[in-house]
């Protein structure tokens, strides 16, 4: 019991060297914050002049700024180019608060004032010398097992939250300017382009002794909401874990020695173990025929191949695995039925071994640059995605994932809701109604390239609803084939808007603007039993629902690859933050 009031005295030391150094932090982006209010109630006139009166004048930026209204202030070209309203009004904020950003969360992410004291945080249980010690060591190291597992899931949490904190003061203008949005995008005829700058000039006049105040009370509520998390994370995570180690009935505890020892037995010499003997490559007929299409697959990409000892390490760890999973399958079952605390524990420990847990790594970049041949190249697998030509457009979201069940090539294609078209099929319908007096620039190309590609010229003579007729939304089954080179060819009317391909050549008809993401399956790939690769098309689609999956898949992201041309990375500016 000493043990435990002893390492109860140093959580309380610890938390409070945690506490310090982040409040500090917080007085300091108060500070910063309070400062890029005064700018941009200053110079906000200014900066949205600069995006409602561009210097190149012409009929083109009245679309351009209606499909800014119809899209929350935000429009982005077919070339890539980004125009955002919000982003514009936000930057004197975000200019603000930049350097102390970095030096809060630093992309190292071992630094600063919230990830470094986190991994400085210690109970110290290696140094507890004492008698009383000696017959705790197993419990001890269970609390810096505990404390080192809980410092990297805090450490993940900043992580994440850092994406959402830099956000919220765009988020913050966004919403507030989504009430102007909604009334310019309503204005039609003679006049409306300078209807619509005055809508959004008077709203933004009228809202800025507000929003930017308002902006900066978001940022800060995220950044005391984490804090207070972090604290007590720390504070209840380790009380509980010292209280099932040190003060919680031996009794309870179950006898697992004889399934110990036999691990121990079968571990100990892995090349004369029994379980060695399971990772040697199978002579049944099955997993010949698996072998053969693997080689078809391997002597179009070398990157595939790996040496014999790759291969038996990696066997070696699976069935390690395996027997780690089926020793705690039968400790689960010896546990006793008690509701303590240390039960309820090992249980939910026990189950989560079960648990298929992958990272999510976003591979995002302009039209061309090279993302799909990248995923090709990093998974070994040549021909699964299209790519290669230098006309060539992946329009939908594709997500390529371990195959577990067996050894084909799979896609799995989301369709948008008959709901979710009718609404984009109205978007577009006024659009092109609205601009075709005008001069004819990309965006009118890509709307009226996005109805041909799906009806032909049919969509000219009808109404909208003509076009939602049930023939264009028929259910297409999964797919499931033995050759990555196969399937792409069955994908590219799914995922592309255009291509020169020798596969898209037979094309009659493309689904693409009907499709929200495609899911495809491949077979025995290691690196895709722990990552989930995600090709983005970009974002500001039409489709709202295309483009909250697109921003929801970002957020999920672990990493986000940015993927461009070597002649222009190092000048290149891309839209947004990190």
């Amino acid at each position: 019991m000493a043990v435990s009031i002893e390492l109860e005295k140093k959580l309380s030391h610890e938390l409070y060297k945690v506490r310090e150094p982040v409040e500090e932090t917080l007085t300091a982006f108060e500070r910063c914050l309070s400062e890029g209010v005064g700018t941009s109630k200053s110079s906000c006139d200014k900066v949205l002049k600069s995006v409602l009166y561009p210097t190149k004048k012409g009929g083109a930026f009245h679309r351009i700024l209606k499909c800014l209204v119809e899209n929350g202030g935000i429009h982005k070209t077919k070339k890539g180019e980004s125009i955002n309203i919000n982003m514009k009004l936000t930057s004197c904020l975000t200019d603000s608060i930049d350097e102390e950003f970095k030096k809060t969360f630093p992309n190292e992410g071992n630094s600063g004032p919230f990830n470094g004291v986190i991994n400085t945080f210690s109970l110290g249980t290696e140094k507890l010398t004492n008698k009383e010690c000696e017959n705790v060591k197993l419990q001890l190291t269970f609390l810096k097992t505990e404390e080192e597992k809980m410092k990297t899931n805090l450490n993940k949490l900043i992580r994440e939250r850092k994406k959402t904190i830099y956000s919220s003061l765009t988020t913050t203008i966004e919403e507030t300017m989504k009430e102007c949005y909604d009334r310019a995008k309503e204005i039609r005829g003679e006049g409306s382009l300078k209807n619509m700058r005055e809508t959004i000039e008077i709203h933004v006049h009228g809202s800025k002794n507000v929003m930017f105040a308002q902006a900066k009370d978001a940022m800060m509520k995220q950044l005391r909401d984490l804090k207070s998390e972090i604290l007590e994370k720390l504070e209840s995570t380790m009380k509980e874990s010292i209280e099932l180690s040190l003060k919680t009935d031996g009794v309870s505890i179950p006898d697992v020695s004889v399934e110990l020892e036999m691990e121990e037995q079968n571990t100990t010499d892995p090349e004369t173990s029994e379980s060695s003997v399971e990772v040697c490559p199978s002579t049944s007929k099955t997993n010949d025929k698996r072998k053969l299409d693997l080689q078809g697959e391997s002597s179009q990409s070398p990157a595939r191949k790996r040496p014999r000892e790759d291969i038996q390490g990696t066997k070696r760890e699976e069935v390690i695995l395996s027997d780690v999973k089926n020793t705690m399958s039968r400790v689960l079952k010896k546990l006793p039925d008690q509701d303590d605390k240390l039960n309820k524990f090992l249980k939910n420990n026990i189950k989560h071994l079960e648990t298929d847990k992958r990272e999510m790594v976003g591979v995002f970049g302009k039209t061309g640059a090279g993302k799909s041949s990248l995923i090709n190249a990093i998974i070994g697998v040549k021909d699964l995605l299209p790519s290669g030509s230098i006309s060539a457009c992946t329009s939908v979201m594709i997500k390529v994932e371990a195959n577990m069940r067996n050894p084909k090539y799979e896609a799995k294609i989301e369709f948008i809701t008959k709901e979710e078209w009718k609404e984009e099929l109205w978007t577009l319908n006024n659009f092109l109604g609205d601009n075709e007096d005008q001069e004819k620039d990309e965006d009118y190309e890509d709307s009226v390239e996005k109805l041909s590609v799906l009806y032909g010229e049919k969509w000219k003579n009808k109404s909208p609803e003509n076009l939602l007729d049930k023939q264009y939304f028929k259910e297409i089954p999964e797919f499931s084939i033995p050759r990555a080179k196969e399937l792409s060819a069955k994908l590219v009317k799914y995922t592309r808007s255009e291509s020169n391909e020798e596969d898209a050549k037979d094309v009659k008809r493309w689904y693409w603007p009907l499709v929200k993401c495609v899911t495809v399956r491949v077979p025995n790939n290691r690196l895709l039993q722990h990552v989930t690769l995600v090709d983005l098309p970009g974002n500001g689609d039409r489709n709202k629902s295309r483009d909250r999956m697109w921003k929801k898949v970002i957020g999920s992201c672990s990493t986000v690859w940015i993927v461009a041309e070597i002649n222009r990375a190092a000048s290149e500016k891309e839209p947004g933050r990190s």
